[in-house]
């Protein structure tokens, strides 16, 4: 019976290894400038590198969001679910489009003739 050449997710946390995004979820921790991988997991279709995290270093603190930064994000959800019309250029919910286009600009082409 052959040994198995990489580990699995299970053995690597019981050793204490992380992947990167597991790292900064969990703990804020990210692998210093010159830590190498200790190891590598396979998940079905190919393989990450996991590391140390009792040689990690922490990550910068987050900051808080501006209020300026709060008002953009504030912005784009409310364009979330739009698109803009290819021939009038008005913002419609997606679900009222047909191929970039409007009804109201669709049943406005129809009725000319020209689709």
């Amino acid at each position: 019976m052959t040994k198995r050449q990489y580990l699995t997710k299970d053995e690597a946390v019981a050793k204490g290894w992380y992947c990167r995004s597991d790292l900064k979820r969990l703990f804020r921790l990210k692998p210093g400038p010159e830590q190498q991988r200790v190891g590598q997991v396979w998940q079905g279709r190919g393989l990450y590198a996991v590391y140390d995290k009792s040689q990690c270093i922490p990550m910068r603190p987050q900051c808080e969001l501006t209020a300026h930064q709060c008002d953009a994000l504030a912005a784009g959800r409310t364009l979330r679910g739009t698109r803009v019309c290819r021939t009038c250029r008005q913002r419609e919910a997606t679900e009222f489009m047909l191929n970039g286009v409007c009804y109201k600009c669709r049943d406005l082409l129809l009725n000319r003739g020209d689709a």
